[in-house]
Formats: structure tokens, sequence, C-alpha cells
């Protein structure tokens, strides 16, 4: 009886400050609560991937399968599965292999097979490193385009009005300080 009590106040415990830690988060930070959510998830794949999450599961049993922290467990635990059974690409589709799927066709004296799932196997593969590859290219280009706009913005200078010096908007044909009107809508000029 005692062995029981004390399994439901570790359970108790350890539910409870994960519980509380959320609380926390959400009364203390500007996160949202999905943004809390996707770190107990994230979380849970770090405890896995560095094998504490399955000590803390047999010390607090049912309190630390609290559902976000078991899901990213299970989804680490279906990565490394996958790394080990079919390399780095089974991290990404959690170690399921098609290649074993075939069609047969009764033609003739034996039996005929279409292996369809070695050509699943090859475009799951191909949609995997074309997405990589597209996050790369993207990645690259607004690294570019915020370089070429950084360097833009070094090279301008704000417009000011003739009249008192002040600063002005850009495409503006009154001076909101001395209300003067400008002889030509203001533009960036360049720094000398």
């Amino acid at each position: 009886m005692i062995e029981i009590l004390w399994m439901l106040v570790k359970s108790f415990l350890v539910g409870g400050l994960l519980c509380a830690i959320g609380q926390v988060l959400i009364m203390k930070t500007q996160l949202t609560s999905a943004r809390i959510l996707v770190g107990y998830v994230t979380a849970g794949v770090i405890l896995g991937a560095l094998g504490l999450y399955k000590p803390i599961v047999d010390f607090a049993g049912a309190g630390a399968t609290v559902p976000l922290l078991g899901f990213g467990y299970a989804l680490a635990r279906g990565a490394i599965e996958g790394v080990k059974e079919t390399g780095i690409l089974g991290a990404f589709t959690g170690g399921v292999d098609f290649s074993d799927m075939k069609l047969y066709l009764p033609l003739g004296a034996g039996d005929s097979a279409i292996a369809y799932g070695s050509f699943i196997n090859a475009v799951i593969q191909f949609v995997i490193i074309a997405f990589v590859v597209f996050l790369m290219v993207k990645a690259l280009n607004k690294a570019r385009s915020l370089a070429k706009h950084g360097k833009q913005a070094q090279e301008k200078e704000a417009p000011h009005c003739p009249y008192c010096l002040e600063e002005v908007a850009e495409g503006a044909t009154r001076c909101p300080h001395c209300t003067a009107e400008l002889p030509e809508p203001a533009g960036f000029t360049a720094k000398a």
C-alpha cells in the first residue's frame, strides 16, 4: 500500500512540476501557449536523445509521460531507429521502409511482381532532399537580399527640407515641420 502511495506521490510531483513550469512560462513570458507546447515536445526529443527521458519515466511513472514530452520522446526514438536502419534519411522518415511493397501479377506459369515500394522510397528521399535544398537556397537568397538592402541603406541618406533642414519622408511634397512646400518630391540622397 505504501509503495502505491509513494508511486502516486512521485507521479503527482513530476507531473505537477511540468505543469507548473508551463504555467510560469505563460504568466511571466511573452510566449504563446503554442510555443510552449512546441517547447515541451522539443524537450521530450532532447531528453530522449540524451537518454534522460527513460530514467525520469522509471522514477515518476505516469507523471512524466505527459503526452507532449512522450510525443517528443517517441519522435526521437523513431528518428534514432531510422538512422540505425536506413541512414540519415531514415531520421526524416521515422524508419519507414517501403521497399518490401510489391504488386503480384499472376502471369503464365509463375508470378511476376512489380516492386513499387522502392520507387516510393526514392520519391520520399527525393522530396526530402529537394525540400532541404529549397530551404538552403531560400536562406541564401534572403541573406543576399538583406546584405544588398543593408548596403543600400548605408549609402542613402534620408531627405531633408531645404528651408528648416529637418528630415522628411521620401516622396513628401510638404515639410511636416515647417509646412513649407518642397520644390520637388523628397527623395533619398547619396551619402558623400
